[in-house]
C-alpha cells in the first residue's frame, strides 16, 4: 500500500515521536526517508514511490520533519486504526496509556461512529485498566449479570500495612467497595525475573486479609479456557452476595 501524501506519514511517524516506546514494540522492516513533499505521492530520496513498512504500519521519525507538521497524538492514534488489527490497536493503547496518556487524549480524534462499531472495546473501558489482559477480562466480565467493580481504584492503607507494602496505598485491579471484594489478575510477564514483585504481592494479599477484603486471583486461563471462567463467575456472585449479608 502505497502512502497517500505527506499528512498520512506524518501522522503515522508523530505517533513514535509522542511514545519511542511504540517503535521498540512494533519495529518497522523498511525505514523510509522523506525528502520530497507535494500534493502527489510521498517519494523517497531516488524518488521512488514511498510504501508503507511490510510489517507494521508505523514509520520512523523523521529528523529534518518541521515539528509544525507533525500532529498531535490524537491524530497519529486514529490514522493508525484505519490499518491494524484488534490487537495490535490495544497493545499501542495501553503503552500509550502507560506513558502518561489518558484514555481521552488517546481517542481524541478518533470518530463516535468507528469507537462505538470498529473499537467499542476502547470505547467502553474505563480509564483504570493498565494492561490488554484486563481489558479482556473486563469486557468478558461486562457480558455477564455480575455488577462492575471499580478498575484500579486507590485503597489506603494502615501504618502496618504499609510497612509490609512499602507504600501508603494499594490499587487493585477489579474492586467491589462495597461488598470488599477484590480481583487480581496475576500475569506472566508481570512476574518473570521480578522477586521484588512477588514479595509485594504477598504483602498486598496480607493487606488485603487485614482489612477484611476477599480477594480474588484470576489469570489468562480465565479468559481462554472454557468452563473456567464460568465457574469463576459462579464463585464470584456467591462471595458478592456472601459479603453483602454482612454488611
Amino acid at each position: 500500500m502505497e502512502l497517500r501524501n505527506k499528512e498520512a506519514f506524518a501522522r503515522e511517524s508523530a505517533l513514535i515521536r509522542h511514545c519511542p516506546e511504540l517503535k521498540e514494540k512494533f519495529p518497522v522492516s523498511r525505514v523510509v526517508y522523506i525528502t520530497k513533499f507535494g500534493t502527489g505521492k510521498a517519494r523517497n530520496r531516488k524518488g521512488v514511490v514511498a510504501t508503507r513498512s511490510t510489517k507494521y504500519y508505523f514509520t520512523t521519525t523523521l529528523p529534518h520533519l518541521d515539528e509544525g507538521r507533525i500532529v498531535n497524538l490524537g491524530m497519529a492514534f486514529s490514522e493508525m486504526c484505519k490499518y491494524h488489527n484488534m490487537d495490535t490497536i490495544k497493545a499501542a493503547y495501553f503503552i500509550l496509556r502507560k506513558n502518561g496518556y489518558s484514555k481521552k487524549q488517546i481517542l481524541k480524534n478518533v470518530g463516535i461512529k468507528r469507537l462505538r462499531k470498529e473499537l467499542w472495546y476502547l470505547h467502553v473501558a474505563p480509564e483504570g485498566l493498565e494492561s490488554v489482559a484486563e481489558l479482556d477480562f473486563y469486557l468478558k466480565l461486562r457480558k455477564t449479570d455480575v455488577k462492575q467493580p471499580k478498575c484500579n481504584p486507590k485503597i489506603m492503607l494502615s501504618k502496618c500495612q504499609a510497612i509490609l507494602c512499602g507504600t501508603r496505598s494499594i490499587r487493585p485491579d477489579f474492586y467491589y467497595p462495597e461488598e470488599k471484594v477484590a480481583i487480581e489478575f496475576q500475569s506472566i510477564e508481570h512476574h518473570v525475573g521480578t522477586v521484588e514483585g512477588v514479595f509485594h504481592d504477598h504483602a498486598k494479599m496480607n493487606s488485603y486479609i487485614d482489612m477484611g477484603i476477599t480477594c480474588f486471583q484470576v489469570n489468562v486461563d480465565y479468559i481462554n479456557k472454557v468452563g473456567v471462567f464460568e465457574a469463576f463467575i459462579k464463585m464470584l456472585k456467591r462471595q458478592l452476595t456472601l459479603n453483602d449479608r454482612k454488611v
